[in-house]
């Protein structure tokens, strides 16, 4: 029990340290080349910080557990909002823009219901593989024609050579593969050895493992007084995760979902129930307070007891 624990620990550092290998030479690469800070920010660096979830996903698809790679994708966007967003506003206040009141949040509530229905059906095929993908390039469009901020990302990564920049970009992948494989080969092999269903530890473990990333840069962000950025780095990051990754993943190899009560009583309805009342939190003065922040924390907690006692 103690090693497969201490190799998920491991696969857990490895992913992020891969995604931000990832970040780092594509960053710096795409620069070099002329590319934008905006258009830099909304491609590679979304896909850096979401690559632990695409990677977790497709590795568990190959395997044949759907449960997990369903599960990761639910669970991660649980963990975003409730989890790293309620930590940020206990630690510092966040500031809302407008522009995802009107647009990104509401469009993250309709792919949430998409998802929903996705996990009722529990199959996830090529043919919602390729909604879900064409809904994402119809999203990269709109964000390319109508950009809600400047994103600002590092220059520093630029100044170094193409060849150091593509070997970063090697190592990153390199590494996400096999943090990836570590992850859900142990993740499974704890679920085996406790009883509990492949889902609950999708659900759970798997998905605050691939969102490691986020939790660390929006925690570092508050502490330095740019809590504003963590919404919608977790906006993003849900909307990557609903249409890329379980896109991708459903297009590569379609997977089945089994039955799983905490998924239907817990799982799904907190995700849901999660991007419908970040609406109004958002709304309040343009700010997520300090309280808000506790009851995201909260509820995150009441989830996490759930997977324990929901059988």
């Amino acid at each position: 029990m103690l090693i497969p624990v201490i190799m998920i620990i491991i696969g857990a550092g490895i992913l992020v340290k891969g995604a931000d290998l990832l970040v780092d030479g594509g960053v710096g690469i795409a620069l070099k080349s002329g590319v934008s800070h905006l258009v830099v920010g909304l491609t590679v660096v979304a896909f850096g910080t979401s690559a632990p979830e695409l990677t977790a996903s497709v590795i568990a698809a190959f395997k044949g557990s759907g449960d997990i790679c369903f599960g990761n994708v639910v669970g991660s966007n649980v963990a975003n909002i409730a989890l790293i967003l309620g930590v940020t506003a206990l630690i510092r206040p966040i500031d809302v823009n407008k522009v995802l009141v009107r647009w990104e949040i509401p469009f993250l509530i309709v792919i949430s219901a998409v998802i929903y229905i996705i996990g009722l059906l529990r199959h996830s095929g090529l043919i919602a593989g390729l909604i879900l993908m064409a809904l994402f390039v119809w999203y990269m469009v709109h964000c390319f024609k109508s950009p809600a901020a400047e994103v600002e990302v590092e220059d520093k990564a630029a100044q170094k050579s193409y060849v150091f920049l593509c070997t970063l970009v090697v190592l990153g992948v390199g590494g996400l593969v096999l943090g990836g494989y570590l992850f859900v080969e142990n993740a499974r092999a704890i679920a085996s050895m406790l009883g509990i269903s492949e889902a609950v530890i999708g659900l759970t473990v798997v998905a605050l493992g691939t969102s490691l990333p986020e939790l660390a840069t929006s925690v570092v962000a508050a502490v330095k007084g740019h809590s504003d950025i963590s919404l919608g780095n977790v906006i993003g990051s849900n909307i990557f995760n609903i249409l890329f990754v379980l896109g991708t993943t459903s297009v590569i190899l379609p997977f089945s979902i089994s039955p799983d009560r905490f998924l239907s009583v817990a799982g799904l309805p907190f995700m849901m129930g999660l991007a419908i009342i970040l609406l109004p939190f958002a709304l309040t003065r343009l700010t997520i307070s300090r309280i808000e922040g506790g009851i995201l924390s909260a509820i995150y907690c009441v989830y996490t007891l759930l997977a324990v006692f929901v059988r």
